[in-house]
């Protein structure tokens, strides 16, 4: 049985820093067939369509003669074409499409995440974006999705008006700038409403 590694991403760097609304292209290479896993942290996190699908082009290639002994490159090829806004920070995966029971897999996927730096857009929201409910299960880890479009903002966790992150000993709360901020289990006394806001003062 044939041992398929990971799918092969162009490029050393797990993170990749693009521009608002120029070219952006990932290539991804892979002996099995292949395809891409756009962010749905939008989906996920505010029930809203970004509109990324607009802005993406996927191109498929498939070259027969690679499976002849000693043929270099990869028989599979996908291109991302994006022309990315800030909302359009996130993960991208590249991804085995199916299980081939003739081919082992050692891991079925390689990911990327994308920031798209934005002045007038420091976190990765909707315009307009005022505020949502998020439910949350006692004793149960919570995430509370405010990301920056670049690793270097600082942002800002409010409860009740009350600064809890960063520069507060002993927070409850810790800060993944990929996903947000998270608590690794949610107690009574701290329900209530949260309020993100970035360095610059702009609430979000």
């Amino acid at each position: 049985m044939e041992l398929l590694g990971s799918p092969h991403v162009h490029g050393i760097s797990k993170i990749i820093y693009g521009k608002s609304n120029e070219k952006l292209v990932l290539t991804c290479e892979a002996d099995a067939p292949i395809h891409w896993h756009l962010p749905k942290f939008f989906q996920n996190s505010f029930n809203y369509d970004s509109g990324i699908m607009s802005r993406v082009q996927v191109d498929n290639f498939e070259d027969k003669d690679t499976h002849k002994k000693n043929s270099p490159g990869y028989r599979y090829k996908t291109i991302l074409t994006i022309n990315p806004i800030w909302l359009d920070t996130g993960n991208y995966v590249c991804h085995y499409k199916t299980n081939n029971t003739e081919q082992q897999v050692a891991n079925d996927r390689t990911e990327r995440y994308v920031y798209i730096p934005d002045d007038n857009n420091l976190l990765v929201q909707p315009k307009g974006h005022v505020s949502g409910s998020l439910t949350a299960v006692t004793f149960a880890p919570v995430v509370i999705p405010c990301k920056p479009t670049h690793p270097n903002v600082t942002v800002i966790l409010m409860h009740n008006r009350k600064q809890v992150y960063p520069y507060v000993a002993d927070s409850d709360w810790t800060f993944d700038p990929q996903e947000g901020f998270k608590l690794d289990m949610m107690k009574p006394h701290l329900y209530g409403q949260y309020t993100c806001a970035v360095s610059n003062g702009k609430k979000k």
